[in-house]
């Protein structure tokens, strides 16, 4: 954090490139389709996911780009614009152009983008590939079942002892062998019986287990191995593992086993996955502030908690700096999730710090970041778009201004009842946004002013208004300590097992 922290010592381009580098795996395809339901920007990610050149978007509908999704998406962009509610993580699977037989599954979100006078400028379009992650799962899910459905789909062979040699120790003659034993050696169905078991698998041996082939032909117990390696070929590296099982049918042996490669590949995924999230994490607290300021006459607390084990990790943040005897809050929610979501939300934030510094306006430090983001995106190649809302409160004039970038309202709580501070929403910060409009509210003694990111308010199956009169419902009797006020929310709104999504709140508590 001591090197982020220097930025403002390089210059511009300097500091554009070395937060190119930090955030060059966002991961995401970003547009913008404009009212008339046509393509207006397209950035090069989405671009390729869909295989079609980004400047053969421009003044195309979705449904002239990729028609096979194209009149979802239009579908989905026209209940958007007309109900003012994004659409977040919507699975869209299509065959794209040039790719025949080939089919790409996308996670999408749609998210309506407004002028600070009302006027409708259009959807944003976030998409990230989630193909190779559906194709692996779908690859163990097949072979799981097949192996369910029969056993006899699984190679088999049907074994009797040979006479041994003085060239030839020990074997075994093939009585029958099915079709998925045949394949193993590229042979047709009938023609491996009659011959030596090594003869057809001559790398067999090296496993180290005739002898234990003979215990089991000899009445001993069924005999199982797991994730043996497959056969060395020509001195190469063993390309997968198998399963292997031995067990006596009358006077003869019978072996099969399962490819089990794909599973031993599942498992690193998972444990590459666990890595990843374990150093996300870490970069994501590291990203957070240590402690919140102490300035008199207010009281700060918040609360950070990450998705339940099984989602990946986001890009929300928070942020409280004193400027000039005030205090300036901020919090976001960078799009994406994973490593790449993280090191955008430390370029969000950390710019974000550095623009308040020139400027404590709310408004102006929006205009500012708005302004920078597109310029990074397109000089580091990544489309970075985010939420964000910075609050100011005076604490002489016992007032509070602030400015959203497509970002929930403040909550405020009184000694009368709680309410959501109604204001002008500007657009997430993904495009050159000209100005953000700043509201002001005045906050009497006592009160509480609670930031916080969609995961607060958002559940599956539930509308927005669903989750803000829960939200409401929730300030009931909430703790005094401004941080034990955010743990309660978080309590009462946040079901834990159904969290697939990271939650923050900050709040201050006037004297």
């Amino acid at each position: 954090m001591a090197a982020i922290s220097g930025l403002d010592a390089l210059t511009p381009q300097d500091a554009a490139t070395v937060l190119a580098v930090l955030v060059e795996r966002a991961g995401v395809g970003v547009a913008l389709i404009g009212p008339d339901g046509r393509y207006l920007l397209v950035d090069e990610q989405l671009a390729a996911m869909n295989g079609v050149p980004a400047a053969d978007h421009l003044g195309r509908t979705p449904a002239e780009v990729v028609p096979a999704v194209g009149d979802l998406a239009t579908s989905i962009v026209d209940s958007v614009r007309a109900t003012g509610e994004p659409v977040i993580d919507r699975l869209l699977g299509a065959e794209p152009p040039g790719e025949p037989g080939r089919r790409r599954f996308l996670l999408v979100s749609f998210l309506p983008v407004r002028a600070t006078d009302g006027r409708h400028l259009g959807v944003a379009f976030v998409a990230r590939d989630v193909t190779a992650e559906r194709e692996l799962r779908t690859r163990v899910a097949d072979e799981r079942l097949h192996a369910t459905v029969a056993a006899t789909l699984d190679p088999v062979l049907l074994l009797s002892p040979a006479e041994g040699t003085a060239e030839r120790p020990g074997d075994f003659w093939i009585d029958h062998a099915n079709a998925a034993a045949a394949a193993e050696v590229g042979q047709a169905e009938g023609s491996l019986a009659g011959r030596r078991l090594y003869d057809v698998f001559p790398w067999l041996p090296e496993l180290g287990l005739h002898e234990r082939y003979l215990e089991v032909l000899g009445g001993g117990a069924p005999f199982t191995s797991t994730s043996l390696p497959f056969p060395r070929v020509d001195d190469a590296v063993p390309h997968g593992s198998f399963d292997l099982s031995v067990s006596r049918v009358g006077t003869q042996l019978m072996v099969s086993w399962r490819d089990t490669t794909a599973e031993r590949d599942l498992a690193l995924h998972v444990e590459q996955l666990r890595r990843e999230r374990a150093r996300t994490a870490l970069m994501q607290r590291a990203f957070l502030p240590r402690r919140l300021p102490e300035v008199a006459g207010v009281r700060l607390g918040a609360r950070y908690r990450s998705a339940e084990a099984g989602s990946p990790l986001g890009g929300d943040w928070y942020d409280a700096i004193e400027i000039d005897g005030g205090l300036v809050v901020s919090i976001g929610d960078v799009a994406g999730h994973g490593v790449g979501a993280v090191e955008s939300m430390a370029v969000a934030r950390m710019t974000t710090r550095a623009f308040l510094d020139v400027d404590p306006d709310p408004g102006a430090a929006l205009g500012r970041l708005a302004h920078f983001i597109p310029a990074f995106s397109r000089q580091s190649g990544t489309s970075v778009m985010l939420t964000t809302i910075v609050a100011s409160y005076d604490i002489a004039a016992r007032t509070l201004r602030w400015a959203t970038a497509g970002h929930p309202p403040p909550l405020l709580v009184t000694a009368e009842g709680a309410q959501l501070l109604a204001g002008r929403r500007g657009p997430p910060v993904a495009f050159d946004t000209p100005a953000y409009v700043v509201d002001e509210a005045a906050v009497p003694p006592g009160a509480l002013v609670v930031l916080y990111t969609d995961g607060l308010i958002e559940r599956r199956g539930e509308t927005l208004v669903d989750g803000f009169e829960r939200l409401l419902a929730s300030t009931v009797d909430l703790p005094d300590e401004p941080g034990a006020a955010c743990a309660a929310l978080m309590d009462r709104c946040v079901v834990p097992m159904e969290k697939a999504d990271d939650v923050c709140l900050v709040a201050l508590r006037t004297a």
